[in-house]
């Protein structure tokens, strides 16, 4: 049962796939037994928040759905850590946004389908793990707090609306649903969301 595993960089070209082999070949020599594979969404507006694949940036469905079935032929378990991108600095992005009450109910909304999206990816290529708690997104969580340790201005039922996402994953995808914890800033503070999910 021990994960001896390796996280893929979330960044992404399609040429990057023609070394797909060569990636595989490397991360069976190191003896992992699991891959994290982080595709992405772009944020592309902030008033109001818009989050979206960018063709050639993002990776896309098929060509994600490629790289798993490559690393499961493989003998390799594969986790799936949907991450948000950003034009610019997450903590600047984060900072500049408006945050107001309807700024925050069109974030949440766009966020539910980027998990929901990313759910049903997980399900598609069998992955046996979805992992939520990007980094990036820690001014949304309850009692959230921007880079600069001010208060991000998340709504009070921030914890209501995160149980609800993570509801909505579990209805789609219904293996293990884990949380990814920042070392060593969430030791001190956990998140709430912590009882909602299946491992951190």
């Amino acid at each position: 049962g021990f994960i001896a595993g390796i996280a893929l960089q979330e960044g992404y070209h399609p040429s990057w796939l023609q070394r797909l082999n060569q990636t595989v070949t490397d991360i069976n020599s190191l003896n992992a037994n699991w891959v994290i594979i982080n595709p992405t969404w772009t944020f592309t507006r902030a008033a109001p928040a818009v989050q979206e694949a960018i063709p050639g940036i993002d990776l896309a469905g098929f060509d994600l759905q490629a790289l798993a079935t490559v690393m499961r032929s493989q003998g390799l378990q594969t986790a799936l850590f949907p991450l948000s991108l950003y034009p610019k600095p997450a903590e600047v992005w984060w900072r500049e946004a408006p945050r107001d009450f309807s700024w925050w109910v069109s974030w949440f909304e766009g966020y539910r389908v980027f998990v929901k999206h990313h759910a049903s990816l997980a399900v598609q290529t069998g992955a046996s793990v979805l992992i939520l708690g990007d980094p990036s997104i820690v001014p949304a969580l309850p009692n959230g707090r921007l880079a600069d340790g001010s208060p991000s201005n998340a709504p009070e039922d921030a914890l209501e609306r995160w149980k609800e996402i993570i509801q909505d994953a579990r209805q789609i995808f219904n293996k293990p649903i884990w949380w990814a914890v920042r070392y060593p800033q969430d030791f001190e503070a956990p998140p709430a969301v912590l009882d909602e999910v299946d491992g951190v």
